[in-house]
């Protein structure tokens, strides 16, 4: 018998059809039927997505603190060159 081969989905289909369930326009069955996916899989896509976007969104606020601070650091030292 011809073993099963499995699929594989990328990170970014998995967080489109995370958010579209998040969003709620869809039942969690209607959005597994569309995609052709088991309720086990999408929850525990979900599950994985809620326990890393803390990590992320505060990895992007402190890349943006920092961002900022550089941006402030280059404009005082122009504002220095410039001045007579």
């Amino acid at each position: 018998m011809a073993k099963r081969k499995r699929r594989t989905f990328t990170a970014e289909y998995k967080t489109e059809v995370v958010l579209d369930a998040l969003r709620g326009e869809s039942s969690q069955v209607e959005l597994c039927r569309q995609h052709n996916l088991s309720e086990d899989q999408l929850s525990k896509w979900k599950q994985q997505f809620l326990e890393n976007a803390v990590s992320v969104l505060l990895r992007l606020i402190s890349n943006r603190a920092r961002m900022l601070s550089v941006s402030s650091i280059l404009n005082t030292s122009l504002g220095e060159w410039r001045a007579p």
